[in-house]
């Protein structure tokens, strides 16, 4: 199906609807199969922007990409994400150019979502853009997912901190959650229950009217405690092992993989050779408009609990940082095995590999 791009510009800000069809992928993809990718995650004023929504599951439907607080019209477009081969359209994009006038207006929340032709639930996601400073650092971190310690109570195992480093002397931060201002001073805030989830602002003002320095952080509350997954009204408990970092979906029995790692367990990497990253059946990161061979600078958004994360072999704000050495994976959290020290950055050990027998079972 030949893919129909429009972009509807309203007080609120911008919504970009794209329509198409897209193939059926080959491998296990994560549970809702549609995602939000931003690159660079941390960027400066001046600097091209992209926002990507992709649906890999072949479905028909409609995407819409909507950011908090606007855009305006003037240096923003448009257009679909098609791989060169064969053309098959997988999705969308937003791409705002280099504009010093839009710089501070581009930062903020970016929502997408998909609308199935034949009906269903529609599906959505988020992905963040934050200014390039170092007044508010968040190490990378732009999702933290929080889970209850029973089935029958909402606190958590223990207490969960999450929080920014800062500039010596940097004291007036605030926190928000939502429109509730000011619930929070100083850089580091305590999670104690899963009531506590939901999307907060940290912020530092700056001199005068100036909005100053702000990130985001989403904290996703599980439904049930680890190992466990909703079930009717209540919730039961999977002995499934997800492996590489992968995490147990929220609504079914299944593990919801880090970016380019497939199979019912994460344990092998999306990859046919060992030299390409793919985002979906032929689609590789090279294919999307500004499109890196190894995805530096991309913050992959999942549904569900896995959240955001850095793409395979990077990990900091801007996700662009390599793995230090012995370190591989999403957001560079997987650990070498002993057997294999150096293992690749991007795929871990061989035995992740397809060309090594991984998936063909």
């Amino acid at each position: 199906m030949d893919g129909i791009i429009k972009a509807i510009l309203y007080a609120a800000g911008i919504f970009i609807v794209c329509v198409h069809g897209v193939p059926s992928p080959n491998y296990a993809t994560p549970d809702q199969g549609f995602f939000m990718i931003s690159h660079y995650p941390e960027t400066g004023r001046s600097s091209t922007l992209h926002i990507y929504a992709i649906e890999n599951l072949g479905r028909d439907g409609e995407f819409s990409i909507t950011k908090e607080g606007g855009l305006p019209s003037d240096g923003i477009q448009t257009g679909l994400i098609t791989t060169p081969g064969n053309g098959m359209t997988f999705g969308c994009f937003l791409q705002v150019n280099e504009r010093n006038r839009l710089g501070g207006v581009r930062y903020g929340q970016y929502t997408g979502s998909f609308a199935l032709n034949m009906g269903g639930n529609q599906l959505s996601g988020y992905t963040f853009v934050k200014p390039k400073s170092d007044v508010l650092n968040t190490r990378g971190v732009q999702t933290v997912t929080i889970y209850p310690s029973s089935i029958t109570s909402n606190d958590l195992d223990e207490p969960v901190s999450i929080g920014v480093a800062h500039r010596p002397g940097c004291r007036a931060i605030k926190w928000c959650k939502g429109k509730k201002r000011n619930i929070n001073s100083g850089p580091r805030l305590i999670l104690k229950h899963t009531d506590d989830a939901g999307l907060y602002t940290i912020q530092r003002r700056g001199k005068r009217a100036s909005r100053g320095w702000f990130v985001h952080i989403l904290v996703i509350a599980a439904t049930c405690p680890e190992s466990y997954f909703a079930s009717g009204p209540g919730c039961a408990f999977t002995k499934r092992l997800c492996l590489n970092g992968g995490v147990l979906s929220d609504n079914n029995d299944r593990c919801i993989c880090p970016p380019f790692m497939v199979g019912t367990q994460c344990e092998c990497a999306a990859s046919f050779d060992g030299s390409e990253l793919l985002l979906g059946d032929q689609l590789l990161c090279d294919d999307l408009p500004d499109g890196d061979p190894k995805c530096k600078g991309y913050l992959v958004c999942y549904g569900d609990n896995y959240g955001c994360t850095c793409a395979s072999g990077w990990q900091g704000n801007a996700c662009d940082r390599a793995c230090p050495k012995g370190r591989w994976g999403a957001n560079c959290e997987q650990h070498c095995p002993d057997s294999e020290p150096d293992c690749n950055r991007f795929y871990g050990p061989s035995s992740n590999l397809y060309k090594n027998g991984c998936g063909t079972n």
